[in-house]
């Protein structure tokens, strides 16, 4: 069967749109992760794999974005303390 959605098509109105769903559409998976592991660490004073996977991302999401978003998480949290 052929899908008529496109990467940048929108779920129909009776679907809703997790901001994972709209992350992974958009190519925005890293800065998700990244705002995640911020607000982990913040609410359990750490954030572990099985918390992202809680989350919803798959294995291989972490595995691929976990260190790119790391790094963002870092700056955005450095970023912060200085202001």
């Amino acid at each position: 069967m052929l899908s008529t959605q496109t990467r940048f098509s929108r779920p129909s109105r009776f679907q809703r749109e997790t901001a994972l769903d709209k992350a992974r559409r958009l190519g925005r998976v890293p800065e998700l992760m990244a705002s995640e592991m911020i607000n982990l660490a913040a609410g359990h004073g750490s954030c572990t794999e099985a918390d992202l996977r809680n989350y919803g991302f798959t294995g291989a999401e972490i595995a691929e974005h976990a260190g790119a978003a790391n790094q963002e998480a870092q700056r955005r949290s450095i970023r912060q303390a200085a202001a």
